[in-house]
């Protein structure tokens, strides 16, 4: 939770890949009124940017005309209360694929590399010789 008169959303999530390395950072806000604002996106996007989170959510009683259930509305998604822990699981998930896909693609020409020199090398000739 975002302590009181801290400035943020209500909640920053921290998700952690199987190795506990860090996959990105979920910011929730929540809101309790009877209208829908449409500023509460622009000073979400504020507050993600300010802590470096990586997804920005907002689970409200009152949509906005566009949302029915849950979407995504000017890069921040929207929804309800009914649909906050699906959508929490999903948006989970998807910054753990994302990591994996990041640390694969990390040091990928150096190993690249490697693998050249192994093919063209004397070491994989003389395997390959051995074999035939």
């Amino acid at each position: 939770p975002v302590k009181t008169g801290v400035k943020g959303g209500d909640i920053i999530q921290i998700v952690k890949t199987k190795s506990g390395a860090i996959a990105g950072k979920i910011l929730w806000e929540s809101k309790r009124t009877k209208n829908w604002s449409a500023g509460w996106i622009d000073k979400l996007k504020e507050d993600q940017r300010a802590l470096q989170s990586d997804i920005a959510v907002i689970v409200t009683e009152v949509l906005p005309a566009e949302v029915k259930t849950a979407g995504l509305v000017d890069g921040v998604w929207v929804t309800d209360l009914k649909y906050s822990l699906p959508m929490a699981v999903a948006l989970r998930e998807q910054l753990k694929s994302v990591s994996i896909v990041r640390q694969s693609s990390v040091n990928q020409s150096g190993k690249m590399e490697m693998i050249y020199s192994y093919l063209t090398g004397t070491q994989f000739k003389l395997r390959v010789e051995a074999i035939v």
